[in-house]
């Protein structure tokens, strides 16, 4: 009976939870049962038994009884392993070790969520760093594709001045060797009288403010040469008219009638055969053809029809200023005159429209 450990609860034969009735009633209902005096007449070893029984029911009602008491050895209760397993004294250790496994649980649970909130936020910063890289990266990639691009564009642009370049020496160059082949033939086709008055004359004084361009010297020349050769025809004339006037044609025609009719005074005769070879650019005796359309035929032979579809050529700066000055000169011409102008200076193949298409766009 010592051996064994039992409740105070255990003792009474109450409940964990007995208030305190229950607990008196319990006390009486033992203390019937254990007391000394109502097991007169046993054994010794009994009524040992029924003492220390009796002893443990004083203790067990005294201390039930005090709430201070009670909430103490309930604390100790917790920690003790009774005899019984109905013991009622158990609860508060299974309460206890329940509590115990809630906080531990508990306790578990918050290092959880501290690990998935570390891992989280340890995800977080992740994320936040490799997106930082990317955009890093994207930052770089877009440095260096600008880069690249400048470069690129840097170095279409210096391509595109030298071919710009190279194509205004080439234009140069071609116009300086149109300008060398028609001082060439213009020498050849000079006559001998009118080459010294063409030398003094092919060279504008630079001291005076001479206005001319080029297509209107050409046209000075060309009506100056017109002029010296009509008065070689008309000096031959007047060599060549005492010999002519004894011959029966000299005063009169024979039409086909018989009728004569005068003839047309001062009427040239015929021009010797020349072996010289005559150049282009001379009038035949007694042409109707005016200088003027003379002029136009010349053109037009010269520089041949406008093309149907301007070129594409790329303007140049020394055309555009040559296209605005030659309209600032002729400011009535019509602008497929001012093309054929144009190109015979360039030979880059405008036509009228396209010239007047940029003519409005850079006096815009």
């Amino acid at each position: 009976m010592d051996t064994e450990v039992l409740s105070h609860y255990y003792v009474l034969e109450v409940e964990h939870d007995a208030r305190d009735v229950q607990i008196k009633l319990g006390y009486h209902r033992q203390s019937r049962r254990w007391h000394p005096d109502r097991n007169y007449g046993v054994s010794p070893d009994i009524l040992a038994i029924c003492t220390h029984m009796m002893q443990r029911l004083n203790d067990a009602i005294t201390c039930l009884r005090d709430p201070e008491a009670r909430r103490t050895y309930e604390l100790r209760c917790a920690s003790m392993v009774f005899t019984h397993e109905d013991d009622p004294g158990n609860y508060f250790r299974r309460q206890f070790e329940a509590e115990r496994r809630a906080r531990e649980e508990a306790a578990q649970r918050r290092r959880t969520e501290e690990r998935e909130r570390n891992a989280a936020r340890q995800r977080e910063r992740e994320d936040q760093e490799r997106r930082r890289r990317e955009a890093e990266e994207r930052e770089r990639q877009r440095r260096e594709a600008e880069a690249r691009e400048r470069r690129q564009r840097a170095e279409r642009e210096q391509q595109a001045a030298e071919e710009r370049e190279r194509a205004e020496q080439e234009q140069q160059e071609r116009e300086r060797r149109r300008r060398e082949q028609r001082e060439q033939e213009q020498n050849q086709g000079r006559r001998p009288g009118a080459q010294e008055h063409q030398s003094r004359t092919s060279e504008p004084n630079r001291s005076t403010n001479s206005e001319f361009a080029g297509p209107e010297w050409e046209n000075f020349f060309n009506i100056l040469r017109i002029l010296i050769l009509l008065h070689e025809l008309a000096s031959e004339n007047r060599q060549t008219r005492p010999d002519s006037s004894s011959t029966p044609s000299s005063g009169s025609t024979a039409s086909s009638d018989g009728a004569s009719r005068p003839s047309a005074p001062n009427a040239p005769p015929e021009a010797p055969q020349s072996t010289q070879e005559q150049p282009d650019d001379t009038f035949a005796a007694g042409s109707t053809e005016s200088p003027n359309s003379s002029n136009q035929r010349r053109r037009q032979s010269a520089f041949g029809d406008l093309p149907r579809h301007s070129s594409r050529a790329r303007w140049s700066d020394a055309e555009l200023e040559a296209l605005l000055k030659l309209r600032r000169d002729y400011p009535y011409d019509r602008w497929d005159d001012i093309a054929i102008r144009l190109n015979a200076m360039f030979g880059n193949g405008r036509n009228g429209n396209a010239v007047r298409l940029k003519h409005s766009k850079s006096t815009r």
